[in-house]
């Protein structure tokens, strides 16, 4: 990768280097980027960031997305937000891909708070927003919270969507909650073995895998 780096580099400040309009010089980098999130390589993604801004790509929400995962994976909060902040518009997928990093940084009370800034900024959540919404309800025992985020994915007609409900699932049993595990459970057409094992080890938190197994 580091040989790859460097052309990009030496091409981004000489003046006679290539554009960044060149067809194959966005794909390339975000493929670069993708490589230093997986490796969780700060400098080289810090690096990378410097040419993105150098070629006038940080406006664009893949590239500020992959940015947010980057330095959420190497645990440097400042930077998720700032990236973030500098988004001209953003859609649901930035604010999913905040919430996320924020999770994954242990910080789950300000990814719940997210929900109520996404909403007044008028952009609605999506599966994926709900799932990472859940989860950091969950990890903190935000039951409340949970609940009312359960009752907007019932408004919007997403209870059907296998990875809300399996999260869900998981959610009422860590709260103990298994009457409301089992409801949600019950309302699935298919089932994969995350559900399951969410239903297991919601009885056995519970200490009712006896009853599980009769």
């Amino acid at each position: 990768m580091e040989p790859l780096l460097h052309s990009f580099e030496r091409a981004a400040f000489d003046a006679g280097g290539p554009l960044c309009s060149e067809e194959h010089c966005p794909d390339m980098l975000y493929r670069l980027l993708q490589c230093a999130t997986k490796n969780e390589d700060l400098t080289f993604g810090r690096r990378l960031q410097c040419l993105i801004i150098c070629y006038g790509l940080e406006s664009s929400s893949n590239f500020a997305n992959s940015l947010i995962r980057l330095f959420a994976v190497c645990r440097r909060s400042p930077e998720v937000h700032q990236v973030f902040c500098r988004l001209p518009e953003k859609n649901v997928y930035a604010w999913s891909a905040l919430m996320i990093a924020y999770i994954k940084l242990g910080q789950c009370g300000k990814a719940i708070s997210l929900h109520c800034q996404m909403q007044a900024a008028c952009v609605e959540p999506d599966g994926h927003t709900f799932v990472a919404l859940l989860k950091a309800c969950a990890n903190i025992s935000a039951w409340t919270q949970g609940r009312l985020i359960h009752a907007q994915v019932t408004e919007m007609g997403l209870e059907a969507d296998l990875f809300i409900g399996n999260t869900l699932v998981d959610l009422y049993a860590k709260a103990g909650s298994m009457e409301d595990s089992l409801q949600v459970f019950a309302g699935f057409q298919c089932r994969d073995i995350t559900t399951w094992n969410a239903v297991i080890s919601g009885f056995f938190h519970c200490g009712m895998f006896t009853l599980w197994a009769s």
